[in-house]
């Protein structure tokens, strides 16, 4: 952390700065940390977190679109992941019986998946772990601090997300003009 806070008082990556360096500084190693922790609780049961995170995006676009299967494409764009990263996360769901992947019976080049009852049960198991954590974690705050929490994470991440998806676009045009 120590060079991180060299950096940050430095006027190397930031010259103007919003909220204190030292802020700064805690926010990235608690996000580290988050990551860290992701990583490990969703490895929880036998699907590495990509193959957690790509079941419950399939089942979530099913759901939302009333009993339609995600297709590859779908779930790349979706996840913010290339291609050939969620191939290579299916082939590994496939073997392990998690999902299955067919042809749209009206577009025979377009692959869809279906998550199995294997790939359903593995997802609840990781999510049943993953609220009994939190539950555990939140016993010592309030009701309304979670809330507040939980609303400004929310916030946060939204924030974030749009920072990234306006950089994109931005890079994407740039790149076009070249």
């Amino acid at each position: 952390m120590k060079y991180l806070a060299n950096l940050l008082n430095s006027s190397e990556i930031l010259d103007e700065k919003r909220i204190p360096s030292e802020l700064y500084g805690r926010l990235l190693g608690d996000m580290q940390r988050l990551m860290v922790l992701c990583h490990a609780i969703t490895s929880y049961g036998c699907a590495s977190q990509s193959e957690i995170v790509l079941v419950y995006c399939a089942l979530n676009y099913t759901s939302e679109h009333n009993g339609e299967n995600i297709t590859v494409a779908q779930a790349a764009k979706h996840l913010g992941a290339q291609m050939s990263s969620v191939s290579r996360t299916l082939r590994s769901l496939t073997q392990k019986g998690y999902v299955e992947r067919y042809s749209d019976p009206n577009d025979r080049r377009t692959v869809r998946i279906k998550v199995t009852q294997a790939g359903e049960n593995e997802l609840k198991k990781v999510l049943r772990h993953i609220f009994s954590l939190i539950d555990k974690a939140m016993c010592d705050f309030s009701d309304e601090e979670i809330k507040m929490m939980i609303e400004l994470h929310g916030r946060f991440v939204n924030a974030i997300s749009n920072a990234v998806l306006s950089e994109r676009r931005t890079d994407k045009c740039l790149r076009s003009k070249t």
